[in-house]
């Protein structure tokens, strides 16, 4: 999901008291209508809706509204591989940063009887870099 989407929909509050799209008329009825979907997409929707604080019904059509004015593109509005590399590179400083906080803490750490801790904390951000690093290595 793309940031704008992600920010869109984080946007909307549980029920429906502010018009987040454009040109729609929230006073305006609303009537059923029918979209079909498997149980295993609704209850993906269901989640997804319950984590915002929606009713599946209101993501459904915040979702749909939005992407027809626009709002949301059905397509990355970039370069996906150009994205990866920069998502990399993002990682790596956070990596960094990460290792040396946990550098610097070190013999805070040790003083307080934490090696075990840090040791574990140590070894997980190198797991971590490894595993992604094998999964974007092409």
């Amino acid at each position: 999901m793309s940031k704008e989407t992600e920010n869109d929909l984080a946007d909307a509050a549980s029920g429906e008291s502010g018009n987040e799209n454009p040109g729609v008329n929230l006073s305006e009825r609303r009537l059923p209508r029918s979209i079909r979907f498997s149980d295993s997409e609704w209850k993906l929707i269901e989640g997804v809706a319950k984590n915002r604080g929606m009713a599946a019904a209101e993501l459904v059509r915040h979702a749909a509204v939005s992407l027809a004015n626009g709002k949301i593109s059905a397509a990355p509005s970039v370069d996906f591989p150009a994205s990866l590399a920069e998502i990399t590179t993002q990682v790596e400083r956070i990596y960094n940063g990460v290792y040396l906080l946990a550098t610097l803490k070190r013999d805070e750490m040790l003083g307080n009887g934490q090696k075990e801790l840090l040791e574990r904390i140590i070894e997980d951000a190198r797991k971590s870099k490894d595993l992604f690093q094998e999964n974007t290595s092409d």
